[in-house]
């Protein structure tokens, strides 16, 4: 999937139906960061000068789903450490490609910091859309969607 990333809420309105998607807090889902997607260097990739991370993990799942993205961000606590969210499909069920290597960022302090990554989701008829996130450093917040072609 080649495509220049657009940054263009208007255009992503009118690219076509959208689908809300699952986002825990990693302590509640037990995502291993020993599954990292391989290619390990394209499955894993800081944003943010470093503070935010976002790593594709593969759960081994045989059916359908078996890729959930993890992102390690701010706010970090008393000890140093960020928060973890695991973002699925659905309850459950992961995606069946994600991409960061051909993914986009931008950043607006009014907003936070956009991501808009490809992911194709089986459980839906195959359909490759974007996964587009926004993440607020200061409190970490994330409000995600899928824009299906």
């Amino acid at each position: 999937m080649k495509r220049f990333l657009l940054f263009n809420i208007g255009a992503l309105i009118i690219s076509g139906p959208s689908g809300a998607v699952e986002i825990q807090d990693c302590s509640v889902v037990d995502f291993d960061t020993a599954n990292i997607a391989e290619p390990f260097e394209e499955n894993l990739r800081p944003y943010a000068n470093g503070n935010v991370q976002l790593m594709v993990v593969d759960t081994n799942e045989s059916v359908v789903g078996a890729f959930h993205l993890l992102v390690f961000s701010p706010p970090y606590d008393e000890f140093g450490k960020g928060g973890c969210k695991g973002i699925s499909y659905g309850a459950g069920v992961g995606f069946d490609a994600v991409s960061l290597k051909e993914a986009g960022a931008q950043y607006d302090p009014k907003i936070g910091l956009s991501l808009e990554l490809p992911v194709a989701v089986r459980a839906v008829g195959m359909n490759e859309g974007l996964l587009s996130l926004t993440l607020n450093q200061a409190t970490g917040q994330i409000k995600a969607e899928i824009i299906f072609d």
